[in-house]
């Protein structure tokens, strides 16, 4: 959904010109079959590394709560996620699923659909995280996108 949400390696996007063209063809091929295609958004949150981000940026996710898991890195190595920045720029993100929103549907997709968990899940986000509460406030990041691109 955008270059800050990558956290796998050769995973597929949509927040380039050149993606939605490449995705266009896709859709039109499951169109032609009388299918209908979805695409799913997500930002990974912490569940990235430096490695997949621009420039080597740390991963923005809204607190600073490094995951546990593994990472499939490009060198076609795991490594542990890197620790996240927590950032104002949570906010932002709502930009980000609104664009990629407006992108699925220019590439043909019949509907586009977001996953967002970290705001929500206490063990990814601290009590002082400004997503994280009121519970309102982490609510809107799933609401507003959706709310804004259908209308």
């Amino acid at each position: 959904m955008s270059r800050q949400g990558r956290g796998y390696a050769f995973t597929p996007g949509i927040y380039s010109d050149a993606q939605v063209e490449a995705w266009r063809s896709v859709t039109n091929a499951v169109h032609r079959a009388a299918g209908k295609i979805v695409c799913q958004l997500w930002h990974v949150g912490r569940m990235s590394h430096v490695d997949l981000q621009e420039n080597g940026a740390a991963p923005v996710a809204p607190s600073a709560i490094q995951a546990g898991e593994l990472i499939f890195l490009e060198t076609r190595t795991q490594a542990a996620p890197s620790m996240p920045r927590a950032t104002a720029e949570i906010p932002a993100l709502v930009n980000d699923y609104r664009n990629a929103a407006g992108r699925a549907k220019d590439a043909g997709f019949d509907a586009s659909r977001s996953i967002r968990r970290t705001t929500i899940c206490s063990s990814n986000s601290s009590a002082t995280a400004p997503t994280s509460t009121p519970i309102g406030t982490a609510a809107r990041l799933r609401i507003e996108p959706v709310s804004r691109s259908t209308s």
